[in-house]
């Protein structure tokens, strides 16, 4: 997302125009948005380190919107699983995007 974008965003948010959103303004906003995201594949990784850590498994299926079309959300997984992981058990370990989980999820829980 650019720094117009971003400034159309806090424009339309704050009900005022973009003459109004200084570049300040956008450079904190950008810095938020990053920790919050970054916050968000940590605690990711947490749920699937605990994962790994009963299962065998090495291909995770994972769905949403932010890990398929956030461009670093699936690198900042990783990185966060290899700070609690070690080389050995990180071997083999692959993140796949899959869409439609929720659907196949509730179907398995169901049945």
């Amino acid at each position: 997302m650019n720094d117009e974008d971003i400034k159309q965003l806090l424009a339309q948010a704050c009900n005022t125009t973009t003459q109004n959103i200084r570049d300040s303004d956008v450079v904190v906003c950008r810095s938020l948005s990053q920790a919050v995201t970054r916050r968000a594949a940590r605690l990711c990784a947490a749920g699937l380190a605990a994962v790994l850590t009963r299962t065998d498994c090495h291909r995770i299926a994972v769905d949403g919107s932010l890990f398929s079309k956030h461009e670093h959300f699936p690198q900042w997984i990783m990185e966060a699983l290899r700070e609690v992981k070690t080389d050995e058990q990180m071997q083999g370990i692959r993140l796949v995007g899959q869409s439609d989980g929720s659907s196949v999820g509730a179907a398995i829980t169901s049945a």
